[in-house]
């Protein structure tokens, strides 16, 4: 005999059905959603036909939906299907176009009315320039670039436009030029060199590597460069009075020079600390010296003098054993007149300067083994990070740079274990040039790197546009994540 199957009851027939009812009523909505879901690809070229990057594109919807071009000059936007205004807005000029959205998708072409120009900037030795920016006005419309290996691009409309090139605390006019009959402009500046040296004052040899930088009077310094080993560096500046700027570690010294010409800082000896003190210290020690406004670190040497050079004052000098104490304080005085300094030791007590060991924890997809990191009072002097993340004996409160340049990660140290999480851009070429990577938000920071035809660059997370000469043109911003590899590539369009 078989068994009788269960009867369902009408009233569960009917709720099952409701319920497969309405899972098709949303199953067709979802289906006509992305039935009538379109893009869009708007290519914005120039008056002769060249793609315009980064060109700001809109449509009329509400709220608009905005894009920029590509390096190809191209933005693409999903939209609903149906006719739609767009446009687009750049140095001065607006133009506009119906696009009737049908089907998957559609293209649309906006011819701007401006054409692309360079101004190639060179000193009167023929060295370009690199860094800073060029502004251009014609009326109220305005424009602005950087300088990239010596030259300012952009885009503008017919006219006649003046320029002002703003590089390392300069402003100087630029030769008015026309548009469309100017699209190259050279302008060979009148900048003559300047050789800047920082030696030591008794012996006239070269202090080392500092930081200079220089400006008209009046003017804000803009970023400073390093000298050679020999304490050397020249700089171009235009004619007339300059103002010149050393910085070493937090010690500054200022000099007016004349342009062209030399601007010579004369600086103490090393000093020499002597005697040490009496009592017998176990293995190395970390010492500091400091002043307000001042503060550097650096090992005992084995015949217990202190080979660091200072400038003239007085400086608190503190001595700290293997277990992280203070362990004697004492006075020193440098004196242009003598080489050496005499210090008189006292036994410290209590533990403010207390040091301790710190250890780097950092992301191997990033880089396999941690690199230098510049603690902010000796930039100069990376600390080497072993690969177990070991960074040796730092005070609290200390700032690390990692890795040392603008577009690094900074943190502040305050604990044992000090988390950092930059990523890297990682950047193939066709062949081995310079590149250039800024920060989105803020072009003006921004460093030079010589390439091969591969390279890793480690960065803060954040966005960054990236641009190399044979590139010609600004890629996408490229986003970089804490502890991620951003990978890109350049070459010829």
């Amino acid at each position: 005999m078989k068994p009788r199957r269960p009867r369902l009851r009408a009233s569960t027939l009917r709720l099952r059905a409701r319920q497969v009812f309405a899972l098709l009523l949303m199953l067709a909505g979802v289906l006509s959603g992305v039935a009538d879901a379109a893009e869009l690809t708007v290519r914005v070229i120039d008056r002769d036909g060249h793609p315009v990057a980064n060109a700001p594109v809109a449509v009329a919807t509400t709220p608009p939906r905005k894009a920029d071009t590509d390096r190809n000059g191209q933005a693409t936007l999903e939209l609903d299907e149906g006719t739609w205004r767009v446009s687009v807005s750049m140095s001065g000029r607006t133009t506009d176009t119906t696009v009737d959205l049908r089907g998957r998708h559609a293209d649309a072409t906006l011819t701007l009315d401006l054409y692309r120009f360079q101004i190639l900037l060179s000193a009167s030795t023929g060295e370009l320039l690199d860094g800073g920016q060029v502004d251009w006005r014609c009326g109220e419309t305005a424009g602005q670039a950087e300088i990239v290996d010596g030259i300012a691009a952009g885009y503008a409309a017919p006219g006649t436009w003046q320029g002002a090139l703003h590089w390392r605390g300069f402003t100087v006019p630029l030769p008015p030029f026309q548009i469309p009959d100017q699209r190259r402009v050279e302008a060979d500046l009148a900048m003559l060199p300047v050789t800047v040296t920082v030696r030591h004052r008794d012996t006239g040899r070269g202090f080392g590597r500092v930081l200079i930088s220089a400006a008209s009077p009046g003017q804000s310094h803009g970023s400073p460069q390093w000298s050679d080993a020999s304490g050397r560096l020249t700089i171009y500046a235009f004619p007339g009075p300059l103002d010149v700027q050393m910085r070493w570690f937090s010690y500054t010294a200022n000099q007016r020079a004349n342009v062209p010409g030399e601007a010579t800082f004369d600086l103490s000896l090393p000093l020499r600390v002597v005697p040490w003190p009496d009592a017998a210290l176990p293995g190395a020690l970390q010492i500091q010296v400091r002043q307000p406004g001042f503060s550097a670190w650096l090992s005992g040497s084995p015949d217990r003098t202190l080979q660091l050079p200072l400038p003239e004052g007085r400086y608190d000098v503190v001595l700290y054993d293997p277990a992280r104490k203070p362990v004697f304080r004492g006075v020193a005085t440098v004196d242009a007149n003598s080489p050496e300094a005499r210090i008189t030791w006292s036994e410290a007590t209590g533990s403010d300067d207390d040091l301790r060991p710190r250890r780097l924890v950092w992301p191997r997809a990033v880089s396999p083994e941690p690199p230098a990191v510049a603690v902010a009072d000796r930039p100069d002097e990376p600390l080497d990070v072993s690969k177990d993340g070991s960074l040796g004996l730092l005070p609290d409160g200390i700032e690390l740079s990692v890795p040392p340049h603008r577009l690094g990660v900074r943190t502040t140290v305050s604990s044992d274990v000090v988390e950092v999480a930059p990523g890297a851009i990682l950047i193939e070429l066709a062949h081995p040039q310079p590149v250039r990577i800024a920060d989105a938000r803020a072009p003006e920071r921004a460093i030079v790197q010589d390439c091969g035809q591969q390279c890793r660059i480690l960065v803060a997370p954040g966005l960054y546009l990236v641009y190399a000469p044979d590139a010609e043109l600004l890629l996408d911003p490229v986003e970089v994540r804490g502890g991620q590899v951003s990978r890109i590539r350049l070459g010829r369009r």
